[in-house]
């Protein structure tokens, strides 16, 4: 009896020995990956608010490298072109410069509509790269991105990538939504915005809410009630517009973006064009002639109706009705089985649930948000 109380004695001494060996591990551990999370979450916070002193870029590059010219290459035509298609930016934080980078990107199913903008996004990269590199130093690697994907699950935004592919193993991932350029909230986008908070804040839902919520319909119901409420919110959104008085937000916005890329292409970028076309006329080659033709080019490889006789006029209008129709059929495709999971959740949480109106707009607003940007900063210990 001695002899086993002596070695449980033993056995109690030896663990009360060898445990701060065991928690010393664990707590170091723990204190590492907290660490890193905050300092994830640090640079990210410094990326969004430290500034590019200086920061230019050269609109169209792509189209000038194709005509043959090196803008690399001191010269008086160089001189022309970088006076008259360089863009300089002083002082914007890199939060800024990147939501404007992907808003200007105007990417479709895989392909980038506006190629003018190459140049921004690679000279941003570079940016992006040397800030990075300088905040991790040798202890870490990363992967930042940044994505605008204004209506979930189709292909239509831009996006920006820097860093390594993120590994498997151990990362810590910092991310924050960002606001897209003001000018998308001053071109009477607000207008749709307010049409939809009004109508989802109207009584026939907040009563058929109530009534579910006190037992006084049925729980199938309210089901068919929010179903069709629902079903006609998004129609108005994306079809049919509010009261008739103004188009869907869907053909607000793009008619908007495709727009400010026609005034892009045809009146700054163009008339730039025209006036070095003399410049370079000693090459015996029609320089408008041939950057109109590479634009059309560039916009046929998406869509097959354009050809190089119509107008930028008419492409840009055949593009912006392609990219409606897409985006109207994907939605029509999709959206019954998000309605009915989006039911099935209120349902579900009826009695957690104070306010119907706001809950279908987060829901709304997760589906189709033209407004914000994702950034994402992913980093790991090397």
């Amino acid at each position: 009896m001695q002899d086993a109380i002596l070695f449980c004695l033993m056995v109690s001494i030896s663990g009360a020995i060898l445990m701060p060996a065991f928690t010393s591990d664990i707590s170091k551990e723990t204190y590492v990956e907290k660490e890193n999370e905050e300092k994830a979450y640090e640079i990210l916070h410094q990326l969004m608010v430290c500034k590019v002193n200086k920061f230019s870029h050269l609109n169209g590059e792509r189209v000038i490298s194709s005509l043959g010219i090196d803008t690399q290459q001191e010269g008086l035509l160089t001189s022309i072109i970088d006076n008259l298609l360089m863009r300089e930016q002083l002082h914007r934080t890199y939060a800024d410069l990147c939501v404007e980078c992907v808003a200007c990107q105007f990417k479709i199913l895989g392909y980038r509509v506006n190629i003018l903008t190459q140049n921004f996004t690679e000279m941003l990269r570079l940016e992006l790269k040397k800030f990075l590199d300088e905040r991790c130093g040798t202890h870490y690697k990363y992967n930042f991105t940044i994505v605008w994907n204004p209506i979930v699950g189709f292909d239509f935004g831009g996006d920006l990538s820097v860093g390594d592919p993120i590994p498997q193993g151990d990362v810590y991932v910092a991310a924050a939504y960002v606001t897209m350029p003001p000018s998308l909230f001053t071109t009477g986008i607000g207008f749709p915005l307010q049409s939809i908070k009004d109508y989802v804040y109207n009584e026939e839902i907040k009563n058929g809410f109530y009534e579910a919520k006190n037992g006084m319909i049925s729980e199938e119901d309210f089901k068919e009630i929010l179903r069709n409420f629902l079903i006609d919110l998004i129609n108005k959104v994306i079809w049919e517009g509010f009261d008739g008085q103004e188009n869907s937000l869907v053909d607000i916005v793009i008619d908007y973006l495709f727009e400010k890329l026609k005034n892009s292409i045809q009146d700054v970028f163009g008339e730039a064009l025209n006036m070095v076309n003399d410049a370079i006329s000693k090459t015996g080659n029609d320089f408008s002639s041939l950057t109109d033709k590479l634009i059309k080019e560039s916009f046929a490889t998406l869509i097959s109706s354009i050809s190089l006789s119509d107008t930028f006029t008419e492409i840009i209008e055949k593009t912006k009705e392609y990219i409606k129709e897409k985006v109207k059929d994907f939605i029509k495709n999709v959206i019954e089985e998000k309605i009915q999971a989006m039911v099935s959740s209120i349902v579900k949480n009826i009695h957690e649930i104070t306010d119907i109106g706001t809950e279908i707009l987060n829901w709304l607003f997760q589906q189709i948000n033209f407004c914000r940007a994702k950034m994402v900063l992913a980093i790991w210990e090397v």
